[in-house]
């Protein structure tokens, strides 16, 4: 067998051949056949360009003969094959049309196929509630079709989209924030459990892995650690380098997360080893990543710096467009078509044979045919939801970005000054024999650094935890101050902060120039006012404060004529760049002056 031993130029010289052998033969029906089965062996064998024309070939002849059932399945094929090459919008328009003329035939089954691709390429899109709308209609057409296994890994396509939803979108599909997590976790255990009854060991393997991130991001680490485990040695007892690697890097993102330097720093180690063999480059970056954190939390600097650099020349390595679509094709293609290795061989025998013995092996070749192309419809199933799986790993590298700008500005916003001015006033009541006071400021303090550590390893937290750290924070100062100003926190009734989620420490420097750069400067006591409320579907934050204003700080009005900026405002916009870069939609910051004090104000995506 030619294409299991790898021997894909033989195989494609009796497919060429099978295809002129058609040709000849003036059958529009097997001219299309032939040129599907040979783009299949193209597309697999890495020979994309050709892929792409046959299967354009094929589209082309079936519209002119009027053969519907074999464009439906060219343009499936070619819209996976698109997919692969991360042309979604070529890809989107292809699903659709094999959908619509599946459903012309009144073919549910492939429709229902087709559905499911068109929503992962609109979820690589970021359309999540056009793709949220596409999954709903396929798996209502798998139910009707009383297709439960199936259903059940669609459902697992659906779970992936629910975990990168917003608040918004999940309220506008009817979906409960707070339970969304519950519910992913619940649909990627029944896809779990389809793939282990159809043994497709592989996506079990992956479905595993998924569990335990949902898991994680839940709390429930106990069983996150389990799932984890048991997604990593599948992959490695398959002999799955690659999928081994990034379950050695879950891992070692779950120990950093309860606190096991050691173990973390064993699993990453070899997830990088592994992926540095495989040449993936992608879970090498992702790896190094999550090290250097543990290495520069530990002090180690020369070590933190080499993996940080070396994270970097990979990632960046990974931005050229070539590699990419090499790294993507070689992942994936494996799970493509993976059954049909076999068949198109078998049809490459056929059609070559056709040269010697015409019209009756034709029909033969037609039957084999149909029984690839079934068995490609289900390797294009599979192939779906591992993309799906592979798209939450490029979700994660926007999230990487974001957590690098979050560690930037924690370590803005504990700031020395801030830690020196809060061990100096201790010292102070100390030396007022003020003990009591002492003893709650150091208390107060050690929940806020433990609440901002904690909050900094997440790319959002729940509003009420935000304001919560807010709250212990202006407590500190108004001590810290002698009680020189008032606060209070408004949150509009309608609003509820624990299902709204905003990245962390989002308004603490806006805070932070009230404080010193508004109240501090005036005569009297001051107040600051801080609100949040929905707003045209957005999440609008605001501090108010009735100080000197931003024109009357002799500070302000210095950096105004030189053009600069502080540095807490800086960061702030850059991060509110990257959410905009992430949510798809506009995320701002306004400073609006006043007669008495400065009012600024953020919008934000939910």
């Amino acid at each position: 067998m030619h294409a299991r031993q790898g021997d894909y130029a033989e195989a494609l010289a009796l497919l060429q051949r099978g295809l002129e052998a058609s040709l000849k033969s003036g059958d529009p029906d097997a001219i299309a056949i032939a040129y599907v089965t040979l783009a299949t062996k193209q597309a697999l064998s890495g020979k994309v360009q050709e892929a792409v024309a046959n299967f354009d070939s094929c589209i082309v002849r079936s519209q002119k003969y009027g053969l519907p059932q074999r464009g439906a399945v060219a343009h499936a094929n070619l819209a996976y094959l698109l997919t692969l090459q991360g042309d979604f919008p070529q890809a989107a328009d292809h699903y659709q049309r094999a959908a619509d003329m599946q459903e012309k035939m009144g073919n549910k089954d492939a429709m229902s196929v087709a559905l499911y691709g068109l929503a992962n390429v609109l979820e690589s899109m970021g359309e999540r509630m056009e793709a949220y709308q596409v999954f709903q209609r396929s798996l209502g057409l798998e139910r009707e079709l009383g297709m439960t296994q199936r259903a059940a890994l669609f459902e697992g396509g659906l779970a992936m989209l629910l975990l990168e939803m917003d608040t918004a979108e999940l309220i506008a599909a009817g979906r409960e924030p707070a339970g969304h997590l519950p519910e992913a976790l619940h649909l990627l255990n029944e896809a779990k459990e389809a793939s282990k009854a159809m043994q497709h060991h592989e996506m079990t393997a992956g479905l595993e892995l998924g569990i335990g991130s949902a898991l994680l991001r839940m709390g429930r680490l106990p069983e996150a650690e389990a799932h984890l485990q048991n997604g990593s040695e599948l992959y490695r007892r398959l002999g799955d380098r690659l999928g081994y690697a990034r379950g050695q890097w879950h891992l070692g993102v779950w120990a950093d997360s309860v606190h096991q330097d050691a173990r973390a720093l064993k699993h990453l180690t070899r997830a990088i080893e592994v992926a540095d063999s495989t040449d993936n480059k992608e879970v090498a970056a992702l790896a190094l990543d999550a090290r250097h954190n543990i290495w520069r939390d530990r002090g180690d600097a020369s070590r933190a710096l080499a993996d940080k650099e070396r994270a970097a020349v990979l990632t960046e390595v990974m931005h050229n467009e070539a590699n990419t679509a090499h790294v993507t094709r070689t992942r994936l293609n494996s799970l493509f078509m993976k059954e049909q290795e076999v068949d198109s061989l078998e049809h490459a025998r056929e059609l070559a044979d056709q040269e010697r013995t015409a019209t009756a092996e034709l029909q033969q070749q037609r039957n084999r045919t149909w029984l690839a192309v079934g068995v490609g419809m289900l390797a294009l199933v599979m192939g779906a939801l591992v993309y799906s799986i592979d798209r939450r790993r490029r979700q994660e590298r926007v999230e990487r970005k974001t957590l690098q700008l979050e560690m930037q500005a924690l370590r803005a916003q504990m700031n020395p000054h801030f830690l020196f001015n809060a061990l100096a006033s201790i010292n102070g009541f100390i030396g007022r024999h003020d003990t009591e006071t002492a003893k709650t400021f150091v208390a107060r303090f050690a929940k806020l650094t433990r609440m901002v550590l904690e909050n900094s390893r997440h790319p959002e937290v729940p509003l009420s935890n935000d304001l919560e750290a807010l709250r212990l924070y202006m407590e500190l100062e108004q001590v810290r101050s002698d009680n020189t100003f008032d606060f209070r926190i408004d949150v509009d009734p309608q609003l509820k902060p624990t299902d709204v989620f905003v990245p962390p420490l989002v308004l603490q420097p806006l805070v932070e120039n009230a404080i010193w750069h508004g109240v501090a400067n005036m005569d009297g006591r001051g107040t600051i006012v801080v609100q949040a409320a929905l707003r045209d579907g957005r999440l609008v934050l605001s501090v108010q404060d009735d100080g000197v204003g931003r024109g009357n700080n002799p500070q302000q009005r210095s950096n105004a004529s030189t053009g600069r900026t502080s540095l807490g405002t800086s960061i702030t916009r850059t991060r509110l760049q990257l959410l905009a870069e992430q949510k798809g939609r506009p995320a701002e910051l306004h400073y609006m002056d006043r007669t008495v004090g400065t009012h600024v104000e953020l919008s934000l995506p939910i």
